[in-house]
């Protein structure tokens, strides 16, 4: 039996990244982080949100990357942001419902998009979303973090750059995402 490394369209500039499937035949099954492929770093995008809440702006992130086959972990610092994710999502009718869940939940393991206050992943998630500036201490148990912060709060705005200055230095991947009127534009 051969077992390929299937890839995956990334959701902006058209960029190929790799994908945490493997296919066997026409099965796709998901692959624990601790098989990412050697030598490639976590791809990190900072989301400046200017034109919309976190409760807005997330559910689509996250409807693209069920769409794209992959399994999401969501980190909140807060209980209070955890219960208005939680909302949000039950409430995303277009373009998809977004199965999620979070803790006292059964099977875990088995949730598309997982929402936590702590720094688990039982679903294996490859992608991370980080909330109200939580971080990531091992970002190579990650394919994709989306680092979301409020343009509005002079703090988050701060304590994002000094995340990108510390994963740069760290030699990561980053990208800067600015808000547009529709969607996202990559700035740097």
């Amino acid at each position: 039996m051969s077992v390929t490394h299937g890839r995956t369209r990334a959701f902006h500039a058209g960029r190929k990244t790799p994908s945490p499937l493997l296919s066997i035949s026409k099965i796709a099954i998901l692959r624990p982080p601790e098989h990412r492929t050697p030598g490639i770093m976590t791809q990190i995008g900072f989301y400046h949100l200017t034109r919309t809440s976190v409760t807005e702006a997330l559910p689509q992130l996250l409807s693209r990357t069920l769409a794209s086959g992959q399994k999401a972990a969501v980190w909140c610092a807060s209980k209070a942001t955890l219960d208005n994710v939680d909302k949000a999502l039950w409430k995303v009718s277009s373009p998809t419902w977004l199965p999620h869940g979070s803790a006292g939940v059964l099977l875990p393991e088995r949730q598309p998009i997982w929402l936590t206050l702590e720094d688990d992943t039982p679903n294996n998630a490859p992608f991370l979303f980080l909330l109200e500036s939580r971080a990531c201490e091992d970002c190579a148990r990650f394919d994709r973090i989306f680092d979301l912060f409020d343009g509005h709060d002079e703090d988050a705005v701060a304590a994002a750059r000094t995340r990108w200055s510390s994963l740069k230095a760290a030699g990561h991947e980053l990208a800067y995402w600015r808000q547009e009127d529709k969607g996202w534009k990559r700035a740097r």
